[in-house]
């Protein structure tokens, strides 16, 4: 699995060219937390949109975590929550 999600974000980073280092994120919430957007600032990209129930967003940006992290690449997440 490790090495299917290190595939995944490899193909993404050729895709965007993205440097392999100090990325930085939006998570954006709306306000009861069921619409959840992650966004790539530097290239201004949506990387992926969902709810928490039908989408299992909270587990897919997880997942995107934990292969930043197994390929060692600093990032940092700025959690945003968007109020009524």
């Amino acid at each position: 699995m490790k090495l299917e999600k290190q595939a995944i974000l490899e193909s993404w980073m050729d895709e965007y060219n993205m440097p392999v280092e100090d990325l930085e994120f939006d998570e954006i919430n709306d306000y009861d937390g069921s619409e959840v957007i992650l966004y790539d600032v530097d290239n201004q990209t949506e990387i992926m949109r969902g709810d928490w129930y039908h989408n299992k967003i909270n587990d897919k940006i997880k997942g995107f975590i934990e292969c930043l992290e197994y390929l060692k690449i600093n990032y940092s997440i700025n959690k945003i929550v968007v109020k009524k």
